[in-house]
């Protein structure tokens, strides 16, 4: 009949001490949910920062691509033109190599 009624006081303290463990536990879960939320926001805050500089690299390149061109342009121009100049330089030396002094060119 022992097993059958149960003492209150070891009832009320089995209780108190099962609350206790859940509690602890609880406690346990809310730190490490705590922390994961900390991390999570760390990973979210790093992600925005990368995001931020990953449009301004690509600002950056798109002016670097810009200045390239132009530049690519310049020098283009800047070839052509002493292309040019050495052709008339070159058409001077030829003559002035070529045809003597008050002599017409053949």
């Amino acid at each position: 009949m022992s097993n059958l009624h149960t003492d209150p006081h070891a009832t009320a303290t089995r209780l108190a001490a099962h609350l206790e463990q859940t509690e602890a536990t609880v406690e346990r879960l809310a730190g490490k949910l705590a922390a994961e939320e900390f991390r999570c926001h760390g990973w979210q805050s790093r992600a925005l920062a990368d995001e931020a500089t990953l449009i301004d690299v690509r600002a950056d390149l798109a002016a670097a691509r810009t200045q390239v061109l132009r530049l690519t342009a310049l020098l283009e121009q800047g070839l052509a033109l002493a292309e040019q100049w050495t052709d008339d330089r070159g058409e001077s030396l030829r003559h002035a190599l070529t045809v003597a002094p008050g002599e017409e060119p053949r």
